[in-house]
């Protein structure tokens, strides 16, 4: 196995001209955003004005949260990864089957979810994603054997965390059925995987984005031997810190499970309750009383 080093990126021939290929992946994870942004929009919209009957809020919650996280964030770290580190021929057909697979379970996340929330076939797509991002991954971290730059010791990483996280989401189902959904541990499972996501996956994978590109000008990162280490230690504290906060909440307020995790879906959800007509006074305050809360 051949072992790359930093400099094949100025010199690799998959790099040295814009591709279609690049931009089409580009292009797809910018539409993602987009649609993860009306999604937004109108979430904040049930807050403004009348909404018919048949649109829910946490629908909208659901299809926003899943596009923006699994189609705009991971289609584009997959796409700059693809194609900012040299890979082989006969990579690119996997690649390429990744990447219309995730496409098709994306916008199939975005219509189900927005329509039916957490549904069999809402489910279905999202177990798509997951198995095919599994995919992406073996694939990735195969190519990135001998490699030794400091770029891709934070790829493979990046690709650890990414397993790790999904740990988090594989367990909603039976925590939600054992504990119910309104259970600390279930809040615990869904920070898990956020976590582990944005701090993990995405954090490294844009670090070592960022690393090979500044060595492809001619400025190789020089980082100390304990950086790395210490950044892995820091995660998993964060992560602690999390739930430590968690915890902290129900022994200082004696609430219920259902209200520890004070957060804007919390929030939202017991907004719920009320006439919409209502909820753009009371979700202000809900915010205000978030900020200060004693």
């Amino acid at each position: 196995m051949r072992e790359y080093s930093e400099s094949d990126f100025s010199t690799d021939p998959l790099l040295s001209q814009p591709t279609a290929r690049s931009r089409t992946w580009l292009k797809t994870a910018l539409w993602f955003f987009f649609l993860a942004s009306l999604f937004g929009l109108g979430m904040r919209y049930f807050f403004m004005a009348e909404t018919p009957d048949y649109l829910e809020y946490r629908y909208f919650l659901h299809a926003h949260s899943h596009v923006a996280m699994l189609g705009w964030g991971f289609m584009l770290i997959a796409g700059a990864l693809i194609f900012l580190f040299p890979h082989p021929p006969n990579m690119r057909r996997p690649y390429r089957i990744i990447y219309f697979v995730n496409t098709i379970a994306t916008l199939g996340m975005a219509v189900t979810f927005v329509t039916q929330g957490y549904s069999a076939i809402s489910i279905t797509f999202s177990a798509i994603h997951l198995f095919t991002a599994y995919y992406f991954g073996f694939l990735y971290w195969r190519q990135l054997r001998g490699d030794r730059s400091m770029s891709a010791r934070f790829i493979r990483l990046a690709i650890f965390w990414y397993f790790l996280s999904s740990l988090g989401l594989l367990s909603l189902g039976p925590v939600g059925a054992i504990y119910g959904k309104h259970s600390s541990l279930y809040y615990e499972a869904i920070q898990w995987f956020m976590h582990f996501q944005l701090n993990g996956w995405f954090v490294y994978a844009t670090l070592g984005i960022l690393f090979r590109f500044m060595a492809g000008r001619g400025f190789p990162p020089v980082i100390s031997k304990y950086a790395l280490p210490l950044l892995n230690i820091s995660l998993m504290f964060t992560f602690a810190l999390s739930i430590t906060w968690i915890l902290s909440q129900h022994h200082r307020r004696g609430v219920s499970d259902h209200r520890i995790f004070v957060d804007r879906q919390t929030i939202d959800y017991r907004l719920e309750a009320y006439p919409r007509s209502e909820r753009r006074h009371l979700f202000f305050h809900s915010a205000r009383h978030l900020v200060h809360p004693f």
